[in-house]
């Protein structure tokens, strides 16, 4: 498997800057959604005479449509950082990251949620959040308090 891999160390020692960009994203999509709303309710009220020009509310539109997109690229800037540090972004809804780990031989996944102070779980490559084992149950690694 490619990939950068990852002690637990090193994993937790990410976790800190993990938790500031996930917050910065949670952010950034929670004011997405009210966006979203806003031109939802602008379609509801005006239908597709939101995007003629005459439209007194055409320019806020325009407006939302932008900020939406200048959103929704910011969240992928961010998402790009996080898989630039070589880890795989699962779930941006819930701040779910896999490290890619060797363990003697057996590549797994070490795995940390935001909200978690350190990296507690993996998991096998094949396998997904659903079944993630305890760190402590990971054979031939220490675990680190």
């Amino acid at each position: 498997m490619e990939g950068k891999f990852f002690t637990l160390d090193e994993a937790n020692d990410l976790v800190p800057h993990l938790e500031s960009m996930f917050s910065r994203i949670f952010g950034l999509n929670d004011v997405l959604k009210k966006m979203n709303i806003d031109i939802k309710d602008l379609f509801d009220i005006w239908g597709n005479e939101i995007m003629e020009g005459r439209n007194p509310d055409h320019f806020l539109y325009l407006e939302r449509l932008q900020k939406q997109d200048s959103l929704m690229s910011a969240i992928k800037n961010e998402v790009a950082q996080i898989q630039a540090l070589g880890l795989e972004v699962k779930d941006i809804k819930n701040g779910l990251v896999d490290f890619l780990h060797d363990n003697d031989g057996e590549i797994v996944f070490l795995c940390w949620r935001y909200g978690e102070k350190r990296v507690q779980y993996w998991h096998p490559c094949d396998g997904g959040f659903t079944g993630r084992r305890r760190i402590e149950e990971l054979e031939g690694m220490k675990f680190v308090g």
